[in-house]
Formats: C-alpha cells, sequence, structure tokens
C-alpha cells in the first residue's frame, strides 16, 4: 500500500473516515492479543531448549530468534493438538509446552517491544474489552486451567497476584475474573488507544476504486483495494467510518442463539436461549432455592435442552437450587463431557453421572435421550412442552420454564450481501458458518479468508480455535503476513 499527499488523481473521495492500516472487529482475546502484537510487541525464541527436541533443533536452525522472520510452516511440522490450524499448534507448543500431557513447562516465547514495528489500527467491540466474556456468568468455572488463559506479556497468575491477592495459583478461573483480566490487560498493556468500545460495526464494504482521501488529507493508494468500516456509538449513536486496506473478523460466534425453530419457542418469555439471561430469571423466580414437601418438589420442573457444558452448566445450577429437571439431549453429542478429567472437573463429572445412570428418573432428573421437541404452549398460566420419543411416542409435560442451549452462531450481517452474511465463506459453502462444524475457510499459514477478496482475516473461534490458548497463533499468522506484504511492497 502506498500514500500520497497530492490528491489530483483521487477518482473516488470523500474526507469523513479516517484511516487505519488495520480494523479489527471484535475485542475479545482474539482482538486484545492482535492489538498487543500490532502494537510492536513481537515474539522471540528465547533459546531454552523445548521438551520436544526435534522443534529444538528447528528454533536453533532458523536465522533469526524473531517468529515473525521465521518459516512458520517449517517450525510447525509434524505437531499435534486440539486445534485444526498448525500455527495455533505452534505457538501453543511454544507457549505451554507439553501442556495436553499435564506438564507445565515453562515458555520458551519472549516478547520483545520494537515502537518501529507498530503498525496502527482500531479495535471495535460491542461492549468492555473482553468480549463475550464480560457476559459470562461470574461464578462459572473456566474450561481451561487458569494457566491457558494467559495473554501474551502477562500471565493470569502474574495479575491476580498483583491485582486479587491470588498468592498460589487456582486450577480453573472464574469467569468474571478472567473478563477482569482481559479489561485490565489492555490498561496496563498501554493497548487503549486502540479500542474503539461499546460499539456497533454495522457495514464492511469493498470500495470500487483504489484511491481515496483519509481525514488527514492523505491519499491512500492500496494495490488490492480498500474496505469501508462503518457504525456507531451505541451510547450516543454517533457514526463513525474507517477505510483500510486489512480487516480482521474476531467477533466470536456467541451472537447468535441457535434455535429448535419449532411452534411456541419464540412467543414465551419464559423460554430462554442463553444462560445468563435463564440463571437471571431462574434467581429472581425461586429466590435462592426451590422449596420441597415430603421429598417432591412444589413447582413444575425446569426443561433443559442440549448437550454440551453451557446445557451442564444450567443442570448444577438447577440442582444446587434443588429444582426438578427434564433433561432433553442428544446421546450421541455427550462427549465433551467424558472427554474431562474426572479430578479437574468433578462438577461436569456430577453431570456426566446423571446422563449415564442407569435410570430415566433419579433425584429430581428425569433424562430424555434423542427425544425431540414438538412445540410449546401456554394455557391459563400453564406452561407446556411436547415431546417425541425415538418411537414416536408423543409426551406432554408441564413444565416452570425451558432453557434451550444448542450452541451459537456468529453475526455477520454486516458483511458485503454477496457473502450472504458468511455462507459463501465457509469450509463447507453456502451453510451457515459455524465454529465447530463450518469455520471460515483460511489459509492456514496467514488466516486471510480463502473466498473473499483481499485483504480479510479471520482470528478465534470463527477460525475454529474455541480456546484462549490457541488465539496467539492466529495472530501471530496475521502479523506475519502483514510484514511479508510490507516487505514485498517495500522492494518495489
Amino acid at each position: 500500500m502506498r500514500e500520497f499527499a497530492n490528491p489530483a488523481h483521487c477518482q473516488c473521495s470523500t474526507t469523513d473516515p479516517a484511516f487505519k492500516q488495520v480494523v479489527i472487529i471484535g475485542n475479545g482475546p482474539s482482538g486484545i492479543i492482535l492489538s498487543y502484537l500490532l502494537n510492536g510487541n513481537l515474539p522471540y525464541y528465547n533459546g531454552s531448549p523445548h521438551p520436544d527436541a526435534m522443534l529444538t533443533a528447528r528454533l536453533q536452525s532458523a536465522p533469526s530468534p524473531s517468529l515473525i522472520e521465521q518459516d512458520l510452516e517449517f517450525l510447525s511440522q509434524g505437531l499435534e493438538g486440539r486445534s485444526n490450524n498448525p500455527v495455533s499448534l505452534l505457538m501453543d507448543s511454544l507457549m505451554h509446552p507439553s501442556a495436553d500431557l499435564g506438564l507445565e513447562y515453562p515458555s520458551v516465547v519472549k516478547f520483545e517491544h520494537s515502537p518501529n514495528s507498530s503498525i496502527d489500527h482500531v479495535v471495535i467491540g460491542k461492549g468492555a474489552p473482553g468480549g463475550i466474556w464480560q457476559d459470562m456468568k461470574k461464578n462459572l468455572l473456566t474450561i481451561s486451567l487458569s494457566s491457558w488463559m494467559d495473554l501474551p506479556g502477562l500471565t493470569f497468575q502474574e495479575w491476580s497476584s498483583k491485582n486479587l491477592n491470588v498468592k498460589e495459583p487456582v486450577k480453573r478461573a472464574k469467569a468474571g475474573k478472567v473478563a477482569q483480566y482481559f479489561s485490565d490487560y489492555v490498561k496496563k498493556m498501554k493497548l487503549c488507544k486502540y479500542f474503539k468500545n461499546h460499539c456497533t460495526v454495522t457495514s464492511v464494504k469493498r470500495l470500487k476504486c483504489s484511491e481515496v482521501f483519509s481525514s488527514c488529507g492523505q491519499m491512500v493508494v492500496s494495490d488490492e483495494g480498500l474496505w469501508l468500516v462503518s457504525g456507531f456509538s451505541n451510547a450516543t449513536h454517533e457514526p463513525f467510518r474507517y477505510i483500510t486496506p486489512r480487516v480482521v473478523l474476531a467477533t466470536g460466534t456467541a451472537d447468535v442463539p441457535n434455535k429448535l425453530n419449532v411452534p411456541g419457542e419464540t412467543l414465551y418469555s419464559w423460554i430462554k436461549h442463553d444462560l445468563a439471561s435463564f440463571e437471571f430469571d431462574l434467581n429472581r423466580k425461586s429466590k435462592g432455592c426451590y422449596l420441597e414437601t415430603e421429598g417432591k418438589a412444589t413447582v413444575d420442573p425446569v426443561l433443559v435442552v442440549g448437550s454440551g457444558l453451557s446445557a451442564a452448566d444450567a443442570i448444577l445450577l438447577l440442582r444446587r437450587l434443588n429444582a426438578p429437571i427434564i433433561h432433553v439431549f442428544n446421546q450421541s453429542s455427550t462427549s465433551v463431557l467424558k472427554s474431562l478429567s474426572k479430578s479437574i472437573y468433578p462438577d461436569y463429572q456430577q453431570v456426566w453421572n446423571l446422563i449415564h445412570n442407569s435410570e430415566n428418573e433419579h433425584d429430581g432428573y428425569q433424562k430424555l435421550p434423542d427425544h425431540q421437541i414438538l412445540d410449546f404452549t401456554s394455557r391459563n398460566n400453564h406452561h407446556y412442552v411436547q415431546i417425541a420419543s425415538p418411537d414416536g411416542k408423543v409426551l406432554r409435560k408441564k413444565i416452570s420454564s425451558a432453557v434451550i442451549l444448542i450452541g451459537s452462531r456468529p453475526n455477520l450481517s454486516f458483511l458485503p450481501d454477496f457473502f450472504q452474511e458468511g455462507k459463501t465463506l465457509g469450509v463447507t459453502s453456502n451453510e451457515p458458518i459455524d465454529c465447530r462444524k463450518n469455520p471460515l475457510n483460511l489459509n492456514p499459514w496467514t488466516h486471510k479468508v480463502v473466498n473473499a477478496p483481499p485483504v480479510l482475516y479471520a482470528l478465534g473461534p470463527l477460525a475454529g480455535d474455541n480456546f484462549v490458548r490457541f488465539l496467539l497463533g492466529g495472530a501471530v499468522a496475521v502479523l506475519c503476513h502483514i510484514h511479508d506484504e510490507s516487505k514485498r511492497q517495500a522492494v518495489r
């Protein structure tokens, strides 16, 4: 990309938008990490041996300790783990050596600040820094170990020691503390100037010409074209516009809860589709517990639909309140609970035991595996659900409320119409984007979106990385590509 002071050759101009080298949409941990790197904080191999001798040999044979200058494909050879993105596996292996084996070796990466390497950018998010973590139930324990929640340059334990006076590391952190850590990290790493919080992006459009004015009157010319990113402040509704050659999608995938799409599902306020609003409504109604008379609950059961961790959290919450439960789930989708260690996750082990108890009804919990919800109705202040069993028998159950936790999808409606809200960008084309089943189709070494005009990147859950420990890899891939492109343009 080139910049000129003389506007004489501009055919399509505006003095309104501000120019940024990179616009990041989403201020969760993915956006935060990339902002840290773009601010000139570059990763280096510190020279220590890695438990993987072959990886150590590849690192030591590289011409430079700077990971930005190295061949990521060469370094990533033979690595395996819980991510499908090779650079994510590489950086996780360097930051948390042998973590999947239960070992805690020190990181072999150090970060050095280079002001001359900083790249002007903006991070736009709907809420406070931390993204969806700011909306989670505060006392919910993370699935990841607390050390896996680390952001580069300031570990969660270092932050906890200084800000919470927590001297001994905990295995799993509370989501509220993680959200506080993410938000405070932006301040402590002096990234606030890059963050545009509590704002909504409404459109990302491709400019038809390659030359435009920035707000400072400079001519901006991009060989690959430019994007116009528009939106507004949630508080003041004041609009904003940015022109940039590079857009990074880091929105996560929790914007729109999935629905069953059955009659009555969207008609009633007693049906919830997210854990936070369900818990708020539940506590308001129960005032802390459900009373029992002679061992029987005095209220109708709560329907829980889903087989993942959010559904398990809802069941644990209801069990603490002594609430009766009807649980409808897909038997084949409970493997995520089975994969969790009994010693580290005793709470989820309770749910696993309930699901696989030989009795269909046990201690206020009724399970209906592989059943199908048909509809919801309400009459005379009583709520009902119709459920079909695998053999076709229809059950009509009286319930007090329902929570449907069957995943969520991203809101990519701000993208150009030809992307069909992202459907043309997935690994499986013309199917909705899903962080587990159908993430965006990316170049694995640059995280560029394959079926999009240049330059559009994706990070985090949109790229299939659903754990904080893997997010650094995607950000490093983006940074490496930006540096490589800058080098190529410099020699032209």
